[in-house]
């Protein structure tokens, strides 16, 4: 392998690795706060009154 090959997959998985521990946890806020909106819409009939 060539080391511009090597270096190319080193730099993939440090990308795939910082991706992984930035956006993950992002997600799972993300939809902690979309199911509480959710109840919240459908508590206050939201979705029926914008139809």
């Amino acid at each position: 392998m060539s080391p511009l090959a090597q270096f190319e997959q080193e730099l993939e998985a440090l990308i795939r690795e910082l991706t992984m521990r930035i956006v993950v946890p992002k997600m799972s806020e993300f939809d902690d706060v979309w199911e509480v909106a959710n109840r919240v819409c459908d508590r206050y009939d939201v979705k029926k009154r914008a139809a």
